[in-house]
């Protein structure tokens, strides 16, 4: 049971990651275009502004998710230090839990 979950949360990862890459190449093609026009122009393209803070909040989330689950977010590891190893298992598990809520919200 627990292999076949990791299975699919690390598809699921793959095709965060894959989301997040494409956001980001749309948003450096985005912003890229952007400049240009404003350059050779002086004008811009209507909506493109909240189109790349919108795909950025994304990827932040997106990559958020990936990171988790690889073990190289950023922790702050204050609380669960405090507890015994069985404590840590115990917090390790509701967050895990905790993500998986987040990324099928997401």
């Amino acid at each position: 049971m627990i292999s076949r979950l990791d299975k699919f949360l690390g598809g699921l990862s793959r095709a965060y990651l894959l989301a997040s890459q494409l956001f980001l190449g749309g948003l450096v093609f985005l912003v890229g275009v952007q400049v240009i026009l404003r350059y050779a122009t002086g004008k811009s393209i209507m909506g493109v502004e909240e189109w790349t803070g919108l795909m950025f909040t994304w990827l932040v989330f997106l990559m958020a998710a990936v990171l988790h689950r690889r073990k190289r977010h950023i922790t702050i590891t204050v609380l669960s230090d405090m507890f015994s190893v069985k404590g840590r298992t115990l917090a390790d598990i509701l967050i895990g839990f905790a993500t998986i809520v987040f990324c099928i919200a997401v």
